[in-house]
């Protein structure tokens, strides 16, 4: 799901929890039935991926409506930066020891989805969020690929040794090998 831009700031919401709509995009150089058929798919896989992945104890973005017709959701806005940018800021002296952090933390996440039987399909740094700026509180977004089934994920960053190592580490603990 691409996340369009909440044109209305947290004083105008009428309720606690800000919003944000996503919505797949129509694509000009498919067939529109396939477009139509895919967009529709990738739309209920998002749900249904957001649920299992919070029924397994990741965080996601709680879904509050489901237009089927437009293929759009209306969702809870995650406020914090994406793993992305934070790794993109992290300095030279910090660097092992957060990504190693990061890493444990992605890996247990990784390691509950994959024992859960869920499997991302979109799995970049772009798709995860900082819940309020904590490493803590990783958040995944953007489960439109996502499927039930077993294989794996490899992602990498510039530098990701520690990364990986910690991402191991996690895997390992939320799979219950220490």
């Amino acid at each position: 799901m691409s996340p369009s831009s909440n044109e209305m700031n947290d004083e105008e919401a009428d309720f606690e929890t800000p919003i944000e709509e996503g919505f797949e995009f129509s694509k000009g150089y498919r067939h529109p039935t396939l477009d139509t058929r895919l967009n529709k798919a990738r739309t209920k896989q998002e749900v249904r991926g957001m649920w299992k992945a919070r029924e397994l104890g990741i965080i996601t973005p709680t879904v509050y409506f489901i237009d089927s017709e437009k293929n759009q959701l209306i969702m809870e806005y995650i406020r914090g930066p994406t793993a992305k940018w934070w790794i993109s800021q992290l300095k030279a002296e910090e660097f092992d020891q957060k990504m190693d952090e990061f890493g444990r933390i992605l890996g247990e996440i990784l390691g509950k989805l994959h024992r859960g039987g869920l499997i991302h399909g979109d799995l970049t740094t772009s798709n995860m969020i900082l819940k309020e700026g904590n490493v803590e509180t990783l958040a995944l977004i953007d489960f439109g690929l996502s499927q039930q089934g077993k294989r794996a994920v490899v992602s990498t960053h510039h530098n990701s040794h520690a990364l990986l190592a910690g991402l191991m580490e996690g895997y390992k603990k939320a799979d219950g090998k220490q």
